[in-house]
């Protein structure tokens, strides 16, 4: 082992799997802040979408996958379940390993900006892999092990892409396949580059030359992947006879605009707005320190006339301002389905670890130790954050589970309950009189309230198998409901034909 990472030059030799003492290091360091932050995610609980796998472990229906321009997920759970690991009934599996393929990529983004030192390497591990927008993606528990294969098959093409044009065409595949899992690893790759963009221009000229050769190759890998994805993704459609939707597809022109509203919005809420699982006081201290670092450098260059590293300073800090800022919205923000939650701005944590370590590595020994304080006081930030999220769900679950049990009784206690086949839970609301306060999108929200939840819920606390009503009795049930009193009042639950109809508040 040697005591620095390897360059990219080393990586283009085979040094890929090869981790330097630091590496090892840091790696090892935020594992254990992570088991820290995230160890209640390895308990029993659901988010809305868990709960429809749960009890009915079934194949992901494929028309659905293509018309997202995710097939690749479909083959990949089939192997997986043939194997007994399916992403659905070994949670703790795939959470453990997202844990790992988190630290790797944070790593892997070290590499790419030829960040060496100890302390930058763990400013940058740490932000990426304890962000609490990716504490998120460990909530929706049946679905963390296709992220962690996914940034998996996206980073290690792009480490070795100089290798050899051999290993250029296998990072293609594998980049192809990358984005037919999860179109969201575009944000952690741009993100990445702007970094490396920004950490080559503040060292000096020359130090090295294959930067911009190597940046050309993984830039139309990316290109190149991107092209083939969407020509895949479109004969799939045409071969399943499922068009695509608006996850596969770009906005219109007409679209443009109020796409530029909801971002602005998006930008005042990611950096100066408090949010249910990221405080004002954290964003706060997030924005002040970098600030105060990047301050602190600039006076002190123009005072003492080094212009040469004022100008290296102002070349570093452009492509993170320039394009690293409107990053922290995705690049997917030109398709036609941007839901602005946590788990799609993870990329968010990047732009705080490369901009962290960015001013570090520019800074006077003072500075430095300012920022690695105020670093501490971020990591404790966030790692209480992720445990009041993984607390918040295994309390909504058990509040879901508890008033699903008492449905169970009263739909148990109707005439001819033997011949009830279906439940509809009209109505239903997301949140509780009594908050959750981490409740934020999709994340931590009643699975009484989603469509696609109510059913699962009733069946897994019950052990019965009901069925989704058929769309007249559906129909027959919200028409009745629209005057029926609500539940949990007499009167609320009914038969209606062979289905139990649970009357909600809406």
């Amino acid at each position: 082992m040697t005591d620095t990472i390897p360059a990219s030059s080393d990586v283009d030799r085979g040094y890929l799997w090869r981790l330097s003492q630091t590496e090892v290091r840091v790696g090892v360091c935020v594992l254990l802040l992570s088991l820290v932050a995230r160890w209640q995610a390895l308990l029993p609980g659901y988010s809305i979408d868990d709960f429809t796998v749960v009890v009915d472990d079934q194949p992901y229906p494929l028309g659905l996958l293509a018309a997202q321009g995710r097939v690749t997920i479909y083959f990949l759970n089939l192997v997986l379940r043939a194997l007994g690991a399916s992403p659905s009934q070994s949670q703790p599996l795939s959470l453990i390993l997202l844990m790992f393929v988190l630290v790797a990529t944070g790593l892997s983004i070290c590499r790419l900006c030829g960040i060496h030192g100890f302390r930058e390497s763990l400013i940058v591990v740490s932000l990426i892999a304890l962000h609490p927008y990716q504490s998120e993606l460990f909530t929706f528990k049946s679905g963390a092990l296709y992220l962690a294969v996914a940034l998996v098959c996206s980073f290690v093409p792009i480490l070795v892409s100089t290798r050899s044009r051999r290993h250029w065409m296998v990072g293609l595949v594998m980049l192809i396949g990358s984005l037919s899992i999860y179109q969201v690893v575009l944000n952690y790759l741009a993100m990445a580059l702007v970094f490396s963009v920004a950490f080559h221009l503040s060292r000096p000229t020359g130090s090295n030359p294959t930067f911009w050769p190597g940046l050309r190759s993984q830039l139309k890998l990316i290109l190149s992947a991107m092209i083939l994805y969407f020509v895949a993704a479109s004969a799939a459609s045409r071969i399943s006879g499922v068009p695509l939707g608006a996850r596969a597809s770009f906005i219109g022109l007409n679209e443009i605009g109020p796409r530029i509203k909801q971002a602005y919005q998006l930008y005042k809420v990611l950096f100066f707005l408090p949010e249910p699982i990221l405080p004002v006081a954290t964003k706060a201290l997030l924005i002040l320190t970098v600030a105060f670092a990047l301050g602190v450098c600039f006076v002190k260059a123009l005072r003492g006339g080094a212009y040469s590293s004022f100008r290296r300073m102002t070349l570093a800090w452009a492509p993170v301002l320039i394009a690293g800022l409107p990053l922290c919205a995705g690049v997917i923000l030109v398709l036609g389905e941007w839901w602005p939650v946590p788990r799609v701005l993870s990329q968010t944590g990047m732009f705080w670890g490369g901009s962290f370590a960015l001013a570090y590595s520019l800074s006077q020994p003072l500075v430095r130790r300012i920022i690695l304080t105020s670093v501490v006081v971020v990591i404790v930030s966030f790692i209480g954050i992720s445990n009041h999220i993984f607390r918040d769900q295994l309390r909504v679950n058990m509040r879901d589970l508890a008033t699903a049990n008492r449905m169970v009784g009263r739909i148990e206690a109707l005439p001819d309950f033997a011949q009830i086949q279906y439940v509809v839970l009209s109505g239903g609301s997301y949140t509780f009189r009594s908050p959750v306060t981490t409740m934020q999108g999709d994340m931590n929200i009643s699975a009484l309230f989603a469509a696609w939840s109510k059913v699962p819920v009733i069946n897994e606390i019950s052990g019965y198998a009901f069925q989704t009503a058929p769309a007249a009795i559906f129909a027959k049930a919200n028409a009745l409901c629209a005057t029926a009193p609500k539940w949990p009042a007499a009167g609320s639950v009914v038969k209606v034909d062979t289905a139990a109809v649970v009357c909600m508040e809406k």
